[in-house]
């Protein structure tokens, strides 16, 4: 078996010790010690190899219905930091914009963020079966930890008329993982329609951290 590469600097050597570090807490106090840790530390290569050796923990199963979360019981190893989310409100409404006669429905939620849509209360079941609107509604891409929202452009008319009511067999909307694997704060929500008249689908795709303007947005037609 090979020798292990020798460390040839310092830095080197110091990244080493803290991929040692095993929770986001330990490394957030060695970044604080002084400014060459936090260098070393906030650096996207760092940051990325550290993730794939410390992956994030899961802390529970959550329910898109009510926004509650089922927290990890012991003797489970997250069951501790999920004593932390015990109670915690993460349907988001709390702090999202709201407008008269409309209500927030979460669609999806991945890697701590929230996807969500706005509908009419009268038309709040409905919409569960009814997924065409997502082409008109407006749409939300939550931090419910830290409170935090962007809301969406509306897909384009010239689009949602390629898939014409009578037409549509079923619409998703939903959060792939993000487009930029250094970037913690990178997201894309996709919108997929499928159609009865033609083998494939139509993919809507808003990317990155900076919403797309409307020129730049993706828009695929695929078959099987």
């Amino acid at each position: 078996m090979a020798p292990p590469p020798i460390l040839r600097t310092q830095d080197e050597l110091l990244e080493e010790i803290f991929f040692l570090l095993t929770t986001v807490s330990d490394l957030a106090s060695a970044s604080a010690a002084c400014v060459p840790f936090r260098g070393l530390i906030t650096d996207h290569g760092f940051l990325r190899r550290y993730r794939a050796l410390h992956p994030p923990p899961l802390i529970g199963v959550l329910d898109l219905d009510n926004g509650t979360l089922a927290p990890a019981q012991p003797p489970h190893p997250s069951a501790v930091a999920a004593r932390a989310f015990a109670g915690f409100d993460f349907s988001c409404k709390s702090f999202l914009p709201t407008k008269s006669g409309r209500a927030w429905l979460q669609l999806d939620f991945l890697d701590g963020r929230a996807l969500l849509t706005s509908v009419l209360e009268s038309d709040l079941e409905a919409m569960v079966f009814n997924r065409r609107q997502l082409l008109f509604s407006d749409i939300a891409v939550c931090d419910p930890v830290h409170r935090r929202y962007v809301l969406l452009p509306a897909v384009p008319c010239e689009l949602t008329a390629l898939v014409p009511k009578h037409d549509l067999l079923g619409l998703e909307a939903f959060l792939p993982p993000g487009d930029d694997e250094e970037d913690p704060l990178s997201f894309r929500v996709m919108c997929l329609a499928k159609r009865r008249s033609v083998d494939g689908a139509y993919l809507y795709a808003w990317c990155s951290r900076e919403i797309c303007a409307p020129s730049d947005r993706l828009h695929h037609t695929f078959t099987r």
